[in-house]
């Protein structure tokens, strides 16, 4: 874990982007302690919450009352009220518009990735980054192709008996 102890100045800041609309308050707490957990620490996370105007109050299980307990331990969680839910993207979106990093990454893939998800992807060198990059576009390019691009019909075996 010697990410940790390299000065976090220095480090360029990430945002995590979470939309979430009446998540369980387990999940949320297990993406929270999975980002808290990051070997790279110079991040904030960014909770969008589609569900707020839907909040009577700050119930005990709502989005509201875990981030507000969150932001209170830890600086680096904020939570973003959104007005009305209005779709995985369009939420996303107003997540990337609150964000004030350099950086932007989705929060599920994170907690999925483990506690070095950050650091591997900060300390791999841009050319690298390119490479994959293009490489990943090329392959999402040629993956769609193959999706529109019907198969050949086959002959029905049993019309030709």
């Amino acid at each position: 874990m010697r990410q940790k102890e390299q000065a976090a100045d220095t480090d360029p800041l990430v945002s995590i982007l979470v939309p979430a609309f009446h998540t369980p308050t387990r999940f949320l707490e297990e993406l929270i302690d999975s980002v808290e957990a990051q070997s790279y620490q110079n991040w904030e996370l960014v909770i969008a919450d589609a569900g707020a105007a839907d909040d009577a109050g700050d119930g005990e299980g709502s989005v509201r009352s875990v981030t507000a307990e969150r932001e209170k331990k830890d600086c680096r969680v904020r939570y973003v009220p959104l007005a009305d839910n209005y779709g995985i993207a369009e939420n996303t979106n107003r997540a990337i518009a609150a964000a004030r990093g350099v950086y932007r990454e989705i929060g599920r893939r994170i907690q999925r990735q483990g506690p070095d998800a950050l650091y591997s992807r900060m300390i791999t060198p841009r050319p690298t980054k390119l490479r994959l990059a293009a490489r990943g576009a090329l392959l999402s390019l040629l993956s769609r192709f193959e999706r529109i691009v019907p198969e050949p019909s086959r002959p029905d075996l049993w019309s030709k008996i």
